[in-house]
């Protein structure tokens, strides 16, 4: 039986991905609100991890890539390296052209 915070994390996900064909890694931890319980951040972290496995298993078509402000395009990203290490976490303090890990819909082409 999967979890409803899952259930309902991976709904919001699909609805974002579904509408503009890519998603900044990071909408798995903002969906769980972090930073309003930063003594829960290691759980959240966790969640994201267990909720983008189930996500990307949902969609093997998805390929994980870089992209910089603006343009949250999926003909903007560039594929990341295979073993790039995933970093749901979005630093507010990070100059605006940091680049994003960001999942990609690899049926929009």
């Amino acid at each position: 039986m999967t979890e409803p915070w899952l259930t309902q994390l991976i709904g919001d996900l699909e609805e974002e991905f579904e509408t503009c064909g890519i998603m900044g890694l990071y909408h798995f931890t903002w969906w769980q609100q972090i930073g309003s319980r930063p003594d829960e951040r290691d759980l959240i972290v966790a969640r994201a991890r267990e909720a983008y496995a189930v996500f990307v298993q949902r969609h093997p078509e998805a390929w994980l890539g870089w992209i910089t402000w603006p343009g949250m395009e999926p003909e903007l990203a560039r594929r990341a390296d295979p073993g790039t290490e995933l970093d749901f976490i979005l630093d507010p303090d990070s100059s605006p052209d940091t680049p994003l890990l960001v999942l990609v819909d690899g049926t929009e082409a």
